[in-house]
């Protein structure tokens, strides 16, 4: 049965797909969007979304924070949207603050470095620019969906057939992504998803269980750790923020974290409406 239920999610995700790769992009992200803000605040999952964001944005009162759900929902079905059309939005739609950032890795072409950021806006959309604009080696790492099928139809977009590497969040998955590293590839990855086995730092004042292989891999190898933010400006349209690397050497992992979950929780303070309120972020 479960099978069966992958299936024909995929084949409903594949539809869609092919429909949105049809449109030009701002049709296809305006039609998305507005499917994603009918569709999303119906569902169960949307209270425990506005949940979140009032436990975090303490300010918001009931109607400034549904509004904020209602934006995101539109902002999950442009990205959605978008999937077939992120190679043309990296070429033609986006703007990037901090690519001294990005050169100085470039400048050293024996070791590269490590990215990380956050689900902003259309978070697929860093590693592709550093792919197709800046020319850099950058291996990515995801955590898979639980439907196989939509797992690969996603992968194909995001590694743009095959030509970004990207690593499940496994241990085989690390094991290449250190491989990458070790060869002077540079990896990027996003670091605002709960894991049990991690270090808890606090994020919005709140107990989180953070991955500290992002760190991890900075210090074993030398590397810069470079932060990453993206917002969604109008439609299609984007600007992607490069801050300054985050020092690392001589420094706990817990702190590093700490600066890592200062420079999301800023983003998203920013934002809000673009980040992803549903996960499943706090050990409680």
């Amino acid at each position: 049965m479960t099978r069966v239920r992958y299936a024909l999610e995929a084949f409903f995700l594949g539809a869609l797909f092919l429909i949105f790769r049809l449109m030009p992009v701002d049709v296809a992200s305006a039609v998305g969007g507005a499917i994603g803000r009918f569709v999303g605040p119906k569902m169960a999952v949307s209270r425990k979304a506005l949940r979140h964001l009032q436990q975090c944005l303490t300010y918001m009162d009931d109607a400034h924070a549904e509004g904020v759900i209602a934006d995101m929902w539109d902002n999950l079905g442009r990205v959605v949207a978008e999937y077939p059309h992120l190679r043309y939005i990296v070429a033609n739609r986006m703007t990037v603050n901090g690519a001294e950032h990005i050169d100085a890795v470039l400048a050293s072409p024996d070791k590269g470095g490590v990215f990380f950021s956050a689900h902003f806006a259309n978070w697929e959309l860093p590693p592709i620019y550093l792919h197709v604009v800046k020319g850099m080696d950058i291996h990515s790492m995801y955590r898979a969906p639980n439907n196989p099928f939509v797992d690969q139809m996603i992968h194909y977009c995001r590694t743009l057939r095959g030509a970004i590497p990207a690593w499940n969040k496994s241990r085989a998955g690390g094991q290449g992504a250190m491989k990458a590293l070790r060869a002077g590839g540079s990896l990027a990855i996003l670091i605002d998803q709960k894991y049990n086995e991690g270090i808890n730092v606090p994020f919005f004042g709140m107990d989180a269980m953070t991955n500290p292989f992002f760190v991890k891999m900075a210090k074993k190898f030398g590397l810069p750790l470079i932060p990453a933010s993206m917002v969604r400006t109008k439609g299609a349209h984007f600007i992607l923020n490069v801050h300054p690397p985050i020092p690392v050497e001589g420094r706990e992992e817990d702190e590093i974290i700490k600066d890592a979950h200062a420079m999301i929780e800023e983003a998203i303070t920013q934002t809000p409406s673009q980040w992803i309120w549903m996960h499943r972020r706090w050990r409680s």
